[in-house]
């Protein structure tokens, strides 16, 4: 019904129009990637960003907080500050990190880039960092140290030992330490019911391959059978305690120091 409005009005319409998709995200990027090296950066780093970097500095993840999905998350940096210095490819994080030029700085981990992705990068760097993302994804704010540490200084690992009264469970004799009415209480809540007590084979086979990864001998079966018969809880402390103390245990647990003797000294 346009031919049926008053020519003034037409073009009035037209020029909002206009106005509003000049506006819009979309055009916003299209229109800066028309910028002196905008056309460079669509061509060869974005790519390079989007296959070998953002799987770890993106939206999901931010290595080191870190993001490479928007000028403004470069800009920003992460942990170490500004990752990209425009026009200044020798003092950029970013280039540094791709040539492995730091041991303690290497990006990606996986493997370095080949020469011509970090020439790339370089040149990049060196016309100024042309990037034309700026309505991409805003980059994530970082809050200062000093927020961070108070809410970090709630996480309930960091919290005061202070102590706890074990809960009352109405089943007591399946629990024989307050580590045991803990489980039970929980267990209770969640409608969980306590699997059977196992017999005194089982339960050495059990401790056994979990603590240090061996079956128990016949003997060490025999023996604990025996001392189960006349003091259960006593005879599970005392096999407990002996397979912490064995080497297998740090041999299972610790695998780089097996062989070493570290695990014999005292």
């Amino acid at each position: 019904m346009l031919h049926r409005i008053k020519p003034s009005l037409h073009l009035g319409i037209v020029a909002t129009s206009c106005a509003l998709v000049a506006l819009s995200p979309l055009a916003v990027g299209e229109a800066a990637a028309g910028e002196p090296g905008g056309a460079f950066f669509e061509a060869k780093v974005r790519p390079l960003f989007e296959q070998r970097c953002l799987k770890c500095h993106g939206a999901n993840k931010q290595q080191g907080g870190l993001r490479l999905d928007s000028k403004a998350g470069w800009a920003t940096g992460g942990d170490s500050g500004p990752a990209v210095a425009p026009g200044k490819p020798e003092e950029s994080l970013l280039v540094n990190a791709v040539r492995y030029a730091d041991d303690d700085l290497q990006m990606p981990p996986s493997g370095k880039l080949s020469a011509g992705e970090i020439a790339v990068l370089e040149e990049w760097v060196a016309r100024g960092a042309p990037d034309p993302r700026v309505a991409s994804v805003t980059a994530s704010v970082k809050k200062p140290w000093p927020e961070v540490y108070q809410e970090r200084k709630q996480w309930w690992n960091l919290q005061p030992v202070r102590p706890i009264e074990p809960p009352v469970v109405s089943d007591s004799a399946w629990s024989h330490g307050s580590v045991d009415r803990f489980l039970r209480a929980r267990m209770q809540r969640e409608g969980i019911a306590a699997a059977e007590v196992a017999d005194p084979r089982t339960l050495i086979r059990r401790a056994s391959l979990v603590l240090i990864g061996l079956p128990p001998s016949a003997e060490e079966v025999s023996a604990f059978v025996e001392a189960a018969q006349r003091d259960p809880h006593g005879a599970y402390e005392a096999l407990v305690e002996r397979l912490l103390a064995s080497p297998h245990f740090g041999e299972r647990f610790c695998p780089a120091l097996a062989g070493r003797g570290a695990l014999h000294r005292d």
